[in-house]
């Protein structure tokens, strides 16, 4: 945001922030400014509106005005007003439809078809076969198909534009544009030594292995390099069946963005709704100050420009994820180039998989061990009860059986739990703390309990683990936890 305030005129003179609904403006002697908006029915709880707003329509933002909540000094109050989103100008003259429905292809169809598309519109598209009214618009056509066919008849080009669009196709262009002039440079100095100069030959030489290293084969890898996004890591949820036994196929969905071809030019198509604005993008935009050299860049700063380009997630499948058994949180499982989240100009970059343990309703995993919740009734509490449920691997029976049991106390069933290999004793317990139901006040008596055996378990709230590692546990009764096989308590007398 930016305020026209003489005081704020100086960079860093105000500050604003946003919160709990309102807009707050901090300048060097009026204080803090709050503002409240209105004008748009996102604010009515309208989802279409909303969604307008969150893609940063200008239609939608233009119908809100911040108004001051507190009239000024002058018995006035505020108004803000939108003005524009700050865009990246790169792509201003750049073709906003999709590359492939100008052609009439689809995006799967061999690079021969693509020439063959091109040949028959060339000809039922060109200018001459025009009237003169239509002369203008059949030109406008024949040259977007021409750009079209430039593109994808290169494999390369075409590679570029289906991972980062128009934008990227031109920044590599630039790029190579900058090793031809580099080139152009070094044939120069040998138009600067004599033909029949006896250094003339050294000189080519010299230029001929500096020329080497700028062979396509090298440059490629180093322009792709700076084009490409960062690097990111992603977590993949593994269940407690996949941490028991290891397994070397997981695949997972990550939920990449990716560009939606042609929603520029039509960003309320139909096909277009489910895209919204791409992420915004860091520039870096120069500083100019006078000095005594003139009026000078004197450094830059990093400022936020959004892209006119439209995004949506799209669910990509990775295969071949390593899950070792007994794995902890953040081990590696696999990295794969060029899987990264779209972006207009960019190549997307290398994808890190974390390994995370997903939430499980039954179990949670801390440390080496398993902690539950078991919910009985106060009849199974004071006559004793034996349920059964499926270990951590989905198979195995365990079996808690008591005679009785009160509220709180915390049972350790040895050998039961998940599998470590980096501990002493490879298999941790499960540590079961009991959640005694208390019947409702009309209850006139309670009667022994039933026979049934199935087990009300639900993740333990009340475990957490540090960044540390360390595992905190909410209640202190776990450092006097029994084994469930001990049939002694000192407790019984409570009940």
């Amino acid at each position: 945001m930016e305020s026209t305030l003489k005081e704020c005129k100086h960079e860093g003179a105000c500050a604003w922030t946003a919160g709990k609904g309102k807009l707050y403006i901090n300048t060097p002697t009026l204080g803090v400014i709050a503002f409240g908006p209105s004008g748009s029915k996102a604010f009515e709880g309208d989802a279409d509106a909303q969604k307008n707003l969150d893609d940063h329509a200008p239609s939608e933002l233009a119908k809100i005005e911040w108004t001051a909540v507190k009239p000024g000094p002058a018995g006035r109050k505020s108004k803000l007003a939108f003005k524009q989103v700050v865009t990246s100008q790169e792509e201003e003259g750049m073709i906003a439809e999709d590359l492939y429905e100008i052609l009439g292809i689809s995006a799967t169809e061999e690079q021969a078809q693509v020439k063959r598309k091109y040949r028959r519109l060339s000809v039922q598209s060109h200018p001459d076969k025009c009237s003169s009214a239509e002369k203008a618009a059949c030109e406008a056509r024949f040259e977007k198909i021409r750009q079209a066919y430039e593109i994808l008849n290169d494999k390369n080009q075409r590679a570029y534009y289906d991972l980062g669009g128009v934008r990227l196709v031109r920044n590599v262009e630039s790029g190579w544009k900058e090793v031809e002039g580099q080139k152009a440079q070094l044939d120069a100095q040998i138009n600067q030594v004599p033909a029949n100069h006896p250094m003339r030959g050294q000189v080519e030489a010299q230029v001929r292995q500096q020329k080497a290293q700028l062979s396509e084969s090298r440059m490629r890898p180093q322009l792709e390099k700076k084009f490409t996004s960062e690097e990111m890591d992603v977590e993949v949820p593994v269940t407690l069946k996949e941490l028991y036994e290891g397994t070397w196929k997981k695949t997972f969905e990550f939920p990449r963005l990716v560009i939606c071809r042609g929603c520029r030019a039509e960003p309320n198509s139909e096909r277009c709704k489910k895209c919204g604005r791409c992420p915004p993008e860091k520039k870096q935009i120069p500083q100019f100050a006078n000095t005594i050299f003139g009026r000078q860049v004197v450094g830059h700063k990093e400022k936020m420009v959004e892209s006119n380009e439209r995004c949506a997630t799209e669910p990509t499948k990775i295969t071949g994820l390593k899950v070792g058994r007994g794995a902890s949180p953040g081990t590696h499982m696999k990295s794969q180039a060029k899987v990264g989240h779209q972006a207009p100009g960019r190549l997307p970059g290398t994808v890190h998989f974390k390994l995370a343990y997903a939430e499980d309703p039954m179990y949670l995993y801390a440390g080496q061990h398993l902690y539950s919740v078991l919910s009985i009734t106060l009849s199974e509490a004071l006559h004793g009860f034996q349920k059964e449920w499926l270990g951590p691997n989905g198979r195995s029976k365990v079996t808690l059986k008591r005679n009785k049991a009160f509220n709180g106390q915390v049972l350790r069933i040895a050998r039961k739990g998940m599998f470590n290999p980096g501990e002493s004793e490879p298999y941790g317990d499960i540590v079961v703390r009991i959640h005694v139901q208390m019947p409702s006040a009309d209850t006139v008596k309670i009667e022994k309990p039933t026979a049934d055996k199935t087990a009300d378990l639900s993740a333990e709230n009340q475990v957490e683990v540090k960044e540390t590692g360390e595992v905190w546990r909410h209640y202190y009764e776990a450092e006097d936890a029994i084994l469930s096989t001990d049939t002694k308590t000192k407790h019984h007398e409570e009940l």
